[in-house]
């Protein structure tokens, strides 16, 4: 669909990657190789994402319809640190093995990779109240490996991707240290295997992709000793997302994934000890490729990541195992995210180490926060997120806009992208507004066509809400770039008619500028080819500063000096902050200025204070779920308790209801492309 009145449109694109975890027994691939060095839980300051070359769309993967308020917590200054995170609790990740080790009355965690990508080795306990590390020492860095109870006593390790690939090495743990076995017989080298204990046979159970069996994966036992091939009729598919003991029924449940075609995915399956029968329940959990599954408060249980828009616009399930049928629970707090999960031996709940590195407990009604976050000695309590679930919420979706309307006291949406990677099916031309409670899709006549990236700035001089540019789809389906420009008054869409307009760019970032009292317009992807213009309530004037920064994202912060640009690059290819003023650009001298792109960006008025959150990873391995702020002389990173799971393409502005922000939609770039956050 074009803007029927655009004549001069540009075709463009931005393309963009990422290297999500496993989501099957299909596929994994390893990123970075280095193993760290220990250190305390800290979110790392991640590198820009490399921007694409050549045309493509200007689009992420599916977002995700979530509202998330950042309230100010009083007594904080703006220039405090609020670090929420404690030192000795592992560091954020994902593709973690997880296993029970009840000869030893704890939970074990094995590596996995760090949003950044960077392999892991290092080796956690849980003794049912806190994580300790272990001494340094054992099984190459590696994610998604298998772990389970051994039979012997102690846990059993196989396999996963590494630095060189898939690994087929066995590992045991005895409390103490790791071992590395030498089987007389072994599974094939796999990068996702899956294992569980197997109460019928006292042994460890495992299901690897086998590309020399005639059945698309074949199953394992291990004795304590040794690996044996279990021959059996019937197997499930490759694409088995997770797989965990039923406490009730003593059987192995394995789940099939989404990336499963047709009715394959979703679908449950039991090992009796002997052979592999799917089931036929009369209710069952959604196909969904990185559950968290095992067994708590004597059911087996599974977590899903994602939300489910029937309970609500966050709500995220969690499903029981009775032995027949699985049921649905919708309990009023849940993880932000799933990841590593099993059973605490001590007192029988289900464990789950979330990707951002939040320790969980189901204890059979409820999820608890078990040791996840603290105050760092002499600061105030920090910053907290929270998570809003209303009862509607606009489509999911990434590259949206949304801007501060103050004089309506509402938060405008519009558009955006709910596309696949790759693909451009885009949100409808929708307009949602946010009272601070409620979300209410709105229903004006003429309105801009349907397309993500645009860029919006509200106008206090007007009362209006200026909307500029972003890439939809022409008649014929191929991407196009509008340069029209629309307003907003409250109740209808505009259509502006200016002598002279911006081109349509592949980037764009737009804001008010309180001291020239004007919106200003920054297009393009480099000093060399960007512009500055500036909007008047009717027209566009194209300006020429003496200095022109690299892109970034505009915001504007009165208190801080009027109209602000963080970009992930500078001139000198470092992160730098810039001020408009007196028609020029001004390179700040301060410190810390975040490396990602993709971020969300807003002033918070009651705590003088710009923040930032979520971006792109570097070479766009993933998005980061770290939040920073900006006070007007250095940048900040907090580790604020419950924030968001890691997300690009999000939007940020303050909600004029209350004092605080709120956070909306978004891309994780999960499960081939399709994974809603």
């Amino acid at each position: 669909m074009t803007d029927p009145l655009d004549s001069d449109e540009r075709w463009f694109a931005h393309l963009l990657a990422s290297i999500p975890a496993p989501a099957s027994l299909d596929s994994w691939t390893p990123a970075v190789t280095t193993h760290p060095r220990p250190r305390p839980r800290r979110r790392a300051r991640l590198t820009p994402l490399a921007l694409a070359l050549g045309v493509a769309v200007l689009v992420g993967v599916v977002g995700a319809g979530l509202g998330v308020v950042l309230p100010r917590r009083g007594g904080t200054s703006p220039a405090q640190t609020a670090n929420a995170v404690i030192a000795g609790m592992p560091p954020a990740r994902a593709g973690a093995a997880m296993a029970a080790d009840p000869a030893h009355h704890r939970v074990l965690l094995f590596a996995g990779r760090t949003p950044g990508g960077v392999l892991l080795g290092d080796t956690w306990s849980w003794d049912g109240h806190r994580w300790s590390r272990e001494p340094l020492g054992g099984p190459p860095v590696r994610a998604a490996a298998a772990m389970a109870a051994d039979p012997s006593g102690g846990v059993v390790l196989f396999g996963g991707a590494g630095v060189t690939g898939a690994l087929g090495d066995t590992w045991r743990w005895d409390g103490r240290s790791w071992t590395a076995m030498h089987p007389s017989a072994a599974p094939p080298a796999t990068p996702a295997p899956l294992m569980a204990a197997d109460p019928a046979t006292r042994s460890a159970l495992l299901v690897v992709r086998d590309p020399n069996s005639a059945a698309p994966v074949s199953t394992w036992s291990w004795d304590g000793h040794t690996w044996a091939r279990r021959p059996t009729t019937a197997a499930p598919p490759s694409c088995a997302a997770a797989m965990a003991a039923d406490p009730g029924s003593r059987r192995v449940l394995l789940m099939t994934g989404r990336s499963c075609p047709g009715v394959a995915g979703g679908v449950t399956w039991s090992w009796d000890g002997q052979a592999w029968t799917a089931l036929h329940p009369a209710a069952s959990p959604p196909a969904v490729d990185r559950p968290a599954l095992g067994g708590g408060a004597g059911r087996l249980v599974l977590f899903s990541p994602e939300p489910d828009p029937a309970h609500g616009c966050s709500a995220r399930l969690t499903w029981t195992w009775d032995g027949a049928t699985w049921s649905a629970h919708a309990p009023p707090v849940s993880p932000p995210s799933a990841g590593a999960a099993a059973t605490d031996p001590g007192g029988g709940a289900l464990l789950v180490l979330t990707t951002s590195g939040e320790t969980w407990r189901w204890n059979g009604a409820a999820w608890d926060l078990g040791e996840a976050s603290a105050p760092s000695q002499g600061t105030s309590a920090p910053t907290l997120w929270s998570e809003r679930a209303p009862a509607g919420c606009p489509p999911a979706r990434t590259g949206a806009v949304m801007v501060t309307d103050e004089a309506r006291h509402q938060v405008l949406l519009l558009g955006g992208s709910a596309s696949p990677l790759g693909q451009v099916p885009l949100v409808p031309g929708d307009t949602w507004i946010w009272d601070g409670s409620t979300w209410t899709q709105l229903h004006p006549g003429p309105a801009p066509p349907a397309r993500g990236g645009a860029v919006a700035a509200y106008d206090p001089l007007h009362s209006v809400v200026v909307l500029y540019g972003g890439v939809g789809l022409d008649d014929k389906g191929a991407p196009v770039a509008f340069d029209a420009t629309w307003t907003w008054n409250g109740s209808a869409w505009k259509r502006q008619a200016p002598k002279t307009a911006p081109p349509g760019q592949r980037l764009a970032s737009m804001a008010w500028d309180p001291g020239g009292r004007t919106v200003i317009l920054l297009t393009g992807a480099s000093p060399q080819t960007a512009q500055t213009w500036s909007w008047d309530r009717a027209e566009w004037t194209r300006l020429h500063p003496r200095t022109t920064p690299p892109f970034g994202s505009l915001v504007t912060a009165p208190d801080l000096g009027g109209l602000l640009l963080a970009s992930p690059a500078g001139p000198d290819g470092q992160p730098s902050t810039w001020s408009w003023a007196g028609g020029d650009w001004h390179r700040l001298a301060v410190a810390g200025t975040p490396a990602t792109s993709g971020a969300a960006i807003a002033y918070e008025p009651s705590a003088h204070r710009v923040v930032l959150v979520g971006g792109d990873c570097p070479a766009g391995h993933c998005p980061t779920d770290a939040t920073w702020t900006f006070d007007g002389h250095s940048w900040i990173q907090l580790h604020p308790a419950g924030a968001p799971p890691p997300r690009a393409g999000a939007t940020l502005a303050a909600d004029p209801t209350r004092a605080a922000l709120i956070l909306f939609g978004g891309t994780d770039f999960g499960g081939g492309g399709a994974s809603p956050v």
